[in-house]
């Protein structure tokens, strides 16, 4: 019977049904406490859905106070002023007033009294408009003395504070609705954390129980063990008996290690040279028949010799029989002339005759050190120069866009105000002419919105004059009307976002959305910007065919690098993730500036 035998019918039967049973209960708590845990998310989920539900709500009326003050804003401007231009604020209010009314009217349509609200809201809306019309049409008919005595009438003012009682009735229902779910929600998370605890504690019990049953296990397994020691010292006896056969075969090593490129060194544990082939003798500059008996030190910088014995130290204490040594860092080597040069190394140690070898596999890494750096640098410089040429760019889009929209966007517009005064001054009778200047005047219309439209598209000037979060809505609706997906911004009104990064993320979005659109095949696309751990985040996700590899890698496709590099010249990070027909997500994490 060999050693082995003997070991393995000494080895102990390991009794598996109590620990089948522990686990099986351990399984079964683990999954309870998951299914807790499902439940309670559910339920959170639900709350915070309804929650957004009510911060529309309130947000939405907001929209309808503007709107009304726009109303006020654009009658007394033309009151004041004459100027029929005065009246487009009044116009556009009263032309949306509506819809924001029924906007609140379907964001509130499970709440009964709520809709008994609106109504009244509504009927006092069309109230005030007519009296503002009214007001006008008076000021049109007999000036602004009849339309000011009307003006001073008690009418005006009790519609506003009719309005104004009514909106603050509903936001306060809201509000109160709001306190509602949250208190709700922390009684929710209440129970779950006292079952939890419940659960944990059973948990706890049974790892205890599985705990007892181990040691039992260890105990029955110790004369196992003594069988394996007694095994272990028989086989270091035959493995000593076989250490002459391997001596022998030392000398068939040695041919191997001298025809090898790379330098190798051999130290016992006193670190002294004991072999060196003529690759190692080449690269330090010494006499090959002189590296035997060297102090490794004579091979190492001053500045490293206390961390190299440290770590050769370590390194023969533990359990490892090699390690690359340069994985972490670069090692350091010395010539004979005083020359420190990089050397990608490697160690690994072996017991000969009871005493420790290392050996060191050495390369020379001179050259890659240098290319590396030379890269890296280009790199930079590669990155600095994107970064003044995205710079550049904008400011040249901006200049241009502003020129089309102050000095071309205003000759336009005089030269339209010029057609429509030509069209009101022919007789009726004139009509080809009157045709002709009908004409003029629509090709003008048109030429002013395509000028708009191409500023717009060079430069938002939302993005100037009132930040990123607002010209990310600009441009989401302006994808939804024109491709007709469904593409919402998910965004906190308050974000603010430093003028240095608004630019980059505005065009990252506007890429990666123009994408969605032309390529993905999506039917919804969600933009979300928000902080998250001290970074800005901006995520663009689509429920699209997703990207290929091939899409990536394709020549002349620059969208994805372009973007990269603006979030790289940022020091941020880019990442895009997509799955065949599962969608893709662009993300960006940028710091904030120094």
């Amino acid at each position: 019977m060999t050693i082995a035998t003997r070991a393995l019918s000494a080895r102990p039967a390991v009794s598996r049904p109590k620990f089948i049973a522990f686990a099986a209960l351990a399984t079964l708590l683990l999954a309870g406490l998951a299914l807790l845990g499902y439940l309670t998310i559910s339920q959170l989920l639900t709350a915070l859905e309804e929650t957004d539900q009510g911060i529309r709500v309130r947000a939405q009326l907001r929209v309808v106070r503007i709107v009304i003050g726009d109303m006020e804003d654009g009658q007394r401007g033309y009151l004041i002023t004459g100027s029929p231009r005065y009246l487009e604020p009044f116009k556009r209010a009263s032309a949306r007033i509506d819809a924001d009314i029924v906007e609140l009217v379907k964001l509130t349509r499970a709440d009964p009294a709520q809709q008994q609200a609106l109504a009244r809201l509504r009927d006092l809306v069309a109230a005030k408009r007519m009296e503002l019309k009214n007001t006008i049409d008076v000021f049109d008919a007999r000036g602004y003395q009849a339309a000011r005595a009307l003006m001073l009438s008690d009418t005006g003012k009790r519609l506003m504070d009719e309005i104004q009682s009514v909106v603050e009735d509903i936001e306060a229902e809201e509000a109160r609705r709001l306190t509602t779910r949250r208190t709700e929600q922390t009684a929710t998370l209440e129970h779950t954390i006292m079952l939890s605890v419940l659960v944990c504690g059973l948990l706890a019990l049974l790892l205890g129980a599985i705990y007892y049953l181990l040691r039992r296990e260890i105990a029955v397994h110790s004369a196992y063990e003594e069988t394996l020691a007694a095994a272990n010292t028989e086989l270091e006896t035959r493995i000593s008996e076989r250490t002459r056969s391997l001596e022998q075969s030392e000398a068939r090593l040695n041919g191997v290690v001298t025809g090898a490129p790379d330098a190798i060194i051999s130290i016992d544990d006193t670190e002294t040279v004991v072999l060196a082939n003529p690759a190692a003798a080449d690269m330090f500059g010494y006499p090959a028949q002189d590296m035997i008996g060297l102090d490794l030190e004579r091979l190492i910088p001053q500045r490293f010799r206390a961390g190299h014995h440290a770590h050769v130290r370590r390194f023969g204490e533990s359990a490892v029989v090699t390690r690359r040594m340069s994985a972490m860092r670069v090692v350091y080597a010395l010539r004979s002339n005083g020359a420190e040069f990089p050397v990608d190394a490697s160690i690994s140690q072996v017991m000969v005759g009871g005493k420790k070898l290392y050996t060191v596999i050495l390369r020379d890494i001179t050259d890659e050190i240098r290319a590396k750096n030379a890269l890296e640098q280009s790199r930079r410089e590669l990155r600095e120069l994107t970064a003044a040429l995205e710079y550049v760019q904008e400011e040249e889009r901006k200049r241009i866009a502003q020129e089309l929209h102050d000095d071309l966007g205003q000759q336009l517009t005089v030269l339209k105000m010029d057609a429509s005064l030509i069209r009101s001054k022919l007789a009726p009778e004139q009509r080809d002419v009157l045709r002709i200047a009908e004409r003029l005047e629509g090709v003008l219309t048109r030429t002013v919105q395509s000028v708009r439209r191409i500023s717009a598209d060079l430069r938002p000037a939302m993005l100037d004059d009132l930040g990123l979060v607002p010209a990310l809505e600009e441009l989401v609706q302006h994808i939804s009307q024109h491709s007709g997906l469904e593409c919402r911004l998910a965004a906190s009104e308050d974000l603010r976002v430093p003028d240095q990064l608004a630019t980059p993320l505005f065009r990252v979005a506007q890429e990666s959305l123009n994408n969605a659109v032309k390529h993905a095949e999506a039917s919804h696309i969600t933009v979300s910007l928000f902080e998250a751990e001290s970074r800005l985040v901006l995520k663009i996700e689509d429920d699209g065919k997703g990207i290929t590899l091939g899409d990536r890698t394709k020549r002349k496709s620059y969208g994805l690098i372009g973007m990269r590099e603006r979030i790289y010249a940022l020091g941020g990070e880019f990442e895009v993730r997509s799955q065949a027909n599962a969608g893709t997500t662009v993300e960006v994490r940028i710091p904030p500036p120094a």
